[in-house]
């Protein structure tokens, strides 16, 4: 069986089309996850604002920022499905002059996933360690430790952490 030269032409530019079509709808649907995300976390970051200055003296906290607070929780131990949210998890809950206030909470799930190698969580462990804070004191050999294998695992953090 002979097939024209044009006809295998036709199928090759046909398939070449279909290849560039198929990679630029990859790289749009990366794009549009990757705004999502970070919609996500720019939410997150404002409602951590919101957070900040909410002040005891105006009243109990709203029916809305509870459930907001709930939300953060459940998206921080969901880490595979929500990166970055622990961030905002951790900072929100380490506020220590909200009545929200849980280190326990946040050093569970930190030493959870920096157990797992995740550097931010070294990272975060590891500064919140060297601090101390309300309710737990500096613990810097550790706290230098944590930090240390977040730099191995490639977060690039200053060696003089003493906030």
């Amino acid at each position: 069986m002979n097939i024209p030269n044009q006809t295998i032409l036709h199928v090759l530019i046909g398939l070449l089309f279909l290849l560039t079509v198929f990679h630029a709808a990859t790289i749009i649907v990366r794009k549009i996850r990757e705004k999502r995300q970070k919609a996500k976390v720019d939410f997150f970051l404002r409602l951590y604002e919101a957070f900040k200055y909410w002040d005891p003296a105006n009243g109990p906290l709203p029916q809305h920022m509870r459930e907001m607070l709930d939300l953060i929780k459940e998206y921080a131990s969901e880490l595979n499905k929500h990166p970055g949210i622990y961030w905002v998890f951790a900072m929100v809950y380490m506020m220590e002059d909200k009545p929200w206030y849980d280190y326990r909470t946040v050093f569970r799930l930190l030493e959870n996933n920096a157990e797992k190698d995740e550097p931010e969580c070294q990272f975060l462990l590891g500064t919140f360690l060297k601090q101390g804070g309300k309710g737990f004191k500096p613990d810097p050999v550790t706290g230098e430790d944590w930090l240390k294998k977040s730099r191995q695992n490639g977060i690039a953090v200053p060696t003089n952490i003493d906030h």
